[in-house]
């Protein structure tokens, strides 16, 4: 074999382990990406879940709020 085919195989085999390590690394990122997104959404559904309770919480007292106020002018009223 020739000494400019040994560099054109040579070549060929240093940008086929490039293009892999590239490879490689995109996949990583996908999984890294794919991973904060997965926390992301749990983060969102937690958040979500703790304005509901807040806002069940908050009718809860608001309603309580209104019975004493109901309650607070009937007894003012006898």
């Amino acid at each position: 074999m020739s000494a400019k085919m040994e560099g054109v195989r040579g070549s060929a085999d240093e940008l086929s382990a490039a293009l892999a390590l590239v490879l490689d690394l995109r996949k990583r990122r996908a999984r890294r990406l794919a991973a904060g997104e997965e926390k992301l959404a749990e983060s969102i559904g937690a958040a979500a879940a703790g304005a509901r309770r807040a806002l069940s919480f908050r009718s809860i007292v608001s309603r309580d709020n209104m019975d004493a106020n109901r309650w607070w002018r009937l007894a003012q009223s006898k």
